[in-house]
């Protein structure tokens, strides 16, 4: 029975992902005010035509080949541990969450990092297959440059950042410093914590349990997604307070990055290109904050 199910959520998972994605950007556009053209538009964009190069970027990379001793019973444990944290963030949310220090310091490196990669290194996982290794370093590196130019260069003519980068607002040095310091924070606070936990430990043993990378990454994106709720729920955007436009941002937004990042991952098992992308990404659309948070011109 179970394998039955698992062949059918196979068959399924496309069109779960684009149903799930649709109908939380439809959502989102009516809570916005904003057009119902633009989730066309990215997903052509983004899961076509980005999705399509950065598997032919990924074509000669020297992978690091992960092996999972027990797949349905680490996807199970890794997926559970998952809604567990969730659970937890929105239940703490007020009394500890809230505070920026306990949540990075806590929640993000203590339990998305140090207990799992404790934990799989007891049970006797190495560093690299976690995705921790300098193999192929060279071969990386040229990934993720090559993902980055590809990404950015998009991502500078459509997001509000992008927009703010190409406006002249700041000088050439000044928009130096602010994309270095959200890079650098970036890299701290989302890139690393965010790809070790969702790509290296999540999506590895879902695939490896599918049987999939396709299924793998369209399930890793799906919880991935759910990742951001608390933030949407509980921050001061116009989602705050309101669940069904927090969880139809977090579907319309993450679904469009989360399947690259883990392309990236499935094509590579290795850190480095997914951790400096994501990074990248975040970089960018946090221009304007760095801008105004160390009153850059």
């Amino acid at each position: 029975m179970l394998q039955v199910l698992v062949k059918a959520f196979r068959l399924k998972a496309a069109s779960l992902f684009i149903l799930v994605y649709f109908v939380s950007a439809f959502v989102k556009a009516s809570f916005s005010g904003r057009g119902y053209t633009e989730p066309f538009f990215s997903f052509v964009l983004f899961f076509c035509g980005f999705g399509g190069l950065i598997y032919l970027v990924t074509a000669k990379v020297q992978r690091n080949f992960i092996s999972i001793r027990a797949p349905r019973q680490e996807a199970a444990s890794v997926v559970l541990y998952f809604l567990g944290w969730l659970a937890l963030y929105m239940i703490l949310w007020r009394s500890v969450f809230s505070n920026a220090y306990l949540s990075n310091i806590l929640g993000f490196w203590g339990l998305l990092v140090v207990v799992p990669f404790a934990y799989l290194r007891k049970t006797g996982y190495r560093p690299e297959d976690l995705g921790l290794t300098r193999k192929g370093l060279g071969s990386q590196v040229t990934v993720a440059v090559l993902a980055a130019l590809i990404i950015g260069a998009v991502l500078v003519v459509l997001t509000p950042g992008g927009r703010y980068i190409t406006s002249g607002a700041l000088s050439a040095p000044g928009l130096f410093q602010a994309l270095l310091a959200g890079f650098g924070l970036a890299l701290l606070l989302a890139g690393f914590f965010e790809e070790f936990f969702f790509r290296a430990v999540l999506q590895t043993r879902l695939s490896a349990y599918f049987g999939s990378h396709f299924t793998g990454i369209v399930t890793a994106s799906l919880l991935f997604s759910l990742y951001h709720l608390p933030f949407q729920f509980f921050g001061s955007g116009p989602a705050a307070g309101n669940f069904s436009y927090a969880l139809a941002n977090v579907f319309s937004e993450a679904l469009v990055t989360a399947p690259i990042l883990g392309i990236l991952w499935a094509r590579t098992q290795n850190l480095v290109a997914p951790v400096l992308v994501h990074s990248l990404i975040d970089a960018i659309n946090g221009v304007p904050r760095m801008a105004a948070m160390f009153n850059l011109q």
